[in-house]
């Protein structure tokens, strides 16, 4: 019985401290927002805060962190409510950590902290009773990040704000004032664009090729 109180014990004691390297690591990402001010010094940390996953429903991903290991410190008590909540970040985390490299080909090191924070959490917390819950939260948590970034219904917007430009996409083209872009080639049908803006217009002229005829 002893054995058994002195073990969990020792859980609760590597989870406390394991959350406040995470509140500290999350930390300095949430001074960067109110200082407005760059704390880390890698080009990682500045290309993540940048990009199209820096944020959710308009809230940064430093302050959910934040809120996220609050939880887990109130949680911390409570083994098996901690544990499915726990299966929640790590599939979420999971999803950055695939992101960093497979997307944005960069490594933030503050993320990578508080991710495998998240990881080494659950594991410290894990129990194979709870293994048919837990494991299926984590999948979970992980599609689901990747439908709020990228929803599968039509919205006017994602949750997370402009999505990333694809290569392929038609970029806006702004013409100085009183500017004419043509293009020429024999046998073209031409179309006119007028764009006004109040006091001058620019004007696209662009000529469109007939279809080729076969010999």
């Amino acid at each position: 019985m002893f054995e058994v109180e002195e073990k969990r014990d020792l859980r609760r004691t590597i989870s406390l401290l394991l959350i406040l390297v995470g509140v500290a690591t999350v930390g300095v990402d949430v001074a960067s927002i109110l200082t407005k001010k760059e704390l880390c010094p890698f080009q990682g940390c500045r290309l993540a805060a940048s990009s199209h996953y820096a944020s959710i429903f308009g809230i940064p991903l430093p302050l959910l962190g934040m809120g996220f290991f609050v939880v887990a410190l109130i949680l911390v008590f409570h083994r098996r409510s901690l544990r499915l909540w726990l299966a929640l970040g790590t599939g979420f985390s999971l999803y950055l950590v695939m992101v960093q490299f497979l997307v944005l080909h960069k490594i933030c090191p503050l993320c990578m902290v508080v991710e495998t924070v998240t990881l080494l959490l659950l594991i410290v917390n894990w129990s194979w009773n709870d293994a048919k819950l837990t494991l299926p939260l984590l999948l979970f948590a992980f599609l689901t990040s990747h439908m709020l970034y990228f929803p599968p219904f039509p919205l006017t917007g994602s949750f997370t704000g402009p999505r990333p430009t694809p290569a392929n996409q038609a970029k806006r083209i702004t013409l100085p004032s009183k500017s004419c872009l043509k293009i020429f080639s024999p046998g073209e049908t031409t179309r006119a664009h007028t764009v006004a803006d109040g006091n001058s217009s620019s004007t696209l002229t662009v000529r469109d090729a007939p279809a080729s005829s076969k010999p």
